[in-house]
């Protein structure tokens, strides 16, 4: 596979369950990552697999018992991506969004389901009784030969105590570079106080070209093509009013389009391994991660 041959350290796919229309049917096809990546465990046998899945989605047996599967078959290269929903839609289709639950309430369910998992991989039984879900003599063997890495995407207040408790890896996304140095130095904070580490992760799209200005242009013609209707629909099941959402789409920038806070255009060495000196913006955090919109080879 391409990314071990470049050196990548991890694959993750994303789980999506419903996507926000517009004129691309943004994110409307999508393959299921537990799938997905025990497909590339087995083709791989270097890159770290990481899957992603939902707590509000999955009973913790259920999960404890697939991603053990997954590791088993990966020796050892899995990771837990555990998210709880930020689109209502994508789960009011098949009856798993409780509205009654607040942001708070959901991450502290999610704390209960990361307990519940990581008790199932280490005990022969698990008995816990929760406002969210029931273990009562649950048992879950084999257990994992080796821990899994356990990753959260967030940036909230509850997402950043989450990571500190109970991550091994954060992703985080920001306004600005200087924000960005904020969220990733508090987790870090965090983590420590409570004698762990926590890595952070800055999402960055790449898109490349022979030189700056080729790749700029780019930027140009992609975001000239951004789908206003699809980011209005995705701005409106966070909660925003959908008139608001809607304003905010007609007047979003191209750059909108890459979903991500900034963009790098750094340029590449033929080999796909080096850029030159001074073609990307300083990591604000301890690790990049690299979203790779772009079709071309890095």
């Amino acid at each position: 596979m391409h990314a071990e041959t470049i050196g990548l350290d991890f694959v993750m796919s994303m789980a999506k369950w419903r996507g926000f229309g517009g004129t691309t049917d943004h994110w409307g096809r999508s393959l299921e990552s537990m799938t997905l990546m025990a497909a590339l465990a087995e083709a791989t046998s270097r890159v770290k697999i990481w899957a992603t899945m939902h707590a509000n989605v999955h009973n913790p047996a259920v999960a404890a018992k697939m991603f053990t599967t997954l590791q088993d078959i990966s020796g050892g290269r899995a990771g837990m991506n555990i998210v709880n929903g930020s689109y209502a839609g994508e789960f009011e289709q098949f009856g798993e969004w409780d509205p009654k639950l607040s942001h708070e309430d959901r991450y502290r369910m999610t704390e209960l389901w990361t307990e519940a998992i990581t008790r199932l991989w280490s005990e022969d039984s698990v008995t816990l009784r929760t406002p969210y879900f029931d273990l009562v003599g649950c048992e879950s063997r084999p257990h994992p030969a080796v821990r899994l890495t356990i990753i959260n995407a967030g940036r909230s207040e509850d997402a950043r105590r989450f990571q500190a408790r109970y991550a091994d890896g954060a992703f985080l996304s920001a306004e600005s570079l200087d924000e960005m140095r904020m969220l990733s130095a508090d987790v870090h904070e965090r983590a420590k106080a409570a004698g762990r580490v926590c890595r952070t992760y800055s999402m960055l799209t790449v898109v490349q070209d022979e030189t700056d200005d080729l790749a700029a242009e780019k930027v140009r013609a992609w975001g000239a093509g951004l789908d206003r209707e699809a980011l209005a629909h995705m701005r409106s099941t966070w909660g925003i009013p959908e008139d608001q959402a809607r304003a905010w789409a007609e007047g979003a920038g191209g750059e909108a389009a890459f979903q991500t806070p900034y963009v790098a255009r750094p340029i590449w060495s033929r080999s796909g391994r080096t850029a030159t000196p001074g073609s990307a913006p300083s990591a604000p955090s301890s690790d990049i991660c690299l979203v790779l919109d772009a079709t071309d080879q890095v």
